[in-house]
C-alpha cells in the first residue's frame, strides 16, 4: 500500500492514491473476516492442537476470541500506517502509536491483569482486552488522520508533498 500510494502521489494522482487506500482497506478487512470467523468459531479446537487439558483449552479459547477482535483493529492501523508513509507522513504514526501503545495500552493492560482498581485482576485477559482497545484508538486516530489528508484538495496536497522532497 505505501508503495502504491506513493507512486500514484508521484505521477501527480491524488485521487488515485485516496482510491488504492480504499481498496487496500476493503482488501484488508475482507481477509480479517475470513480469519476471524475461523479463529472464533474453531478456537476450541485450534487450542487443543497445543494442549489436551480442558481448563487450558478455555483458557486459551477465550484469548483466542479477544486476538480474533483485535484482528479488525490490527488491520486498520495497518494499512493506514501504510497509506500514510506513502504520504510520507510519519511523524503522526510515531506519536498516534506511541501514546496508544505506551502511555494507554501498558499502563490499561498492566492495571487490568495486575491490580484490582478497576476490577478483580484479569491476568492474561486483562493485557488482550488493553491491548484491543490501545489498537482501536490507534486505528481510529491514524484514520481519521489519513482522512484529513486526503481530505485536502489535490493541488495543496500535491503542493505539500513537494515541499517534503
Amino acid at each position: 500500500t505505501t508503495i502504491l500510494v506513493g507512486q500514484a502521489l508521484g505521477a501527480g494522482a491524488p485521487e488515485k492514491a485516496k482510491k488504492l487506500s480504499y481498496a487496500a482497506l476493503l482488501l484488508g478487512i475482507t481477509l480479517t473476516v475470513v480469519t476471524a470467523f475461523i479463529t472464533i468459531f474453531y478456537r476450541y479446537q485450534i487450542a487443543a492442537i497445543f494442549v489436551t487439558d480442558e481448563i487450558v483449552i478455555g483458557m486459551a479459547a477465550t484469548l483466542l476470541f479477544l486476538a480474533a477482535i483485535y484482528q479488525f483493529s490490527d488491520t486498520v492501523q495497518a494499512v493506514v500506517g501504510g497509506v500514510l508513509r506513502g504520504y510520507k507522513d510519519t511523524k503522526s504514526i510515531l506519536y498516534i502509536t506511541l501514546v496508544c501503545y505506551w502511555l494507554i495500552g501498558i499502563p490499561l493492560g498492566y492495571t487490568l491483569s495486575r491490580t484490582d482498581l478497576f476490577v478483580l485482576p484479569m491476568g492474561a485477559k486483562g493485557f488482550w482486552i488493553a491491548f484491543v482497545v490501545a489498537l482501536t484508538l490507534a486505528a481510529a486516530m491514524l484514520a481519521y488522520r489519513m482522512y484529513r489528508i486526503q481530505s485536502r484538495r489535490d493541488h495543496e496536497l500535491l503542493a505539500a508533498l513537494e515541499h517534503l522532497k
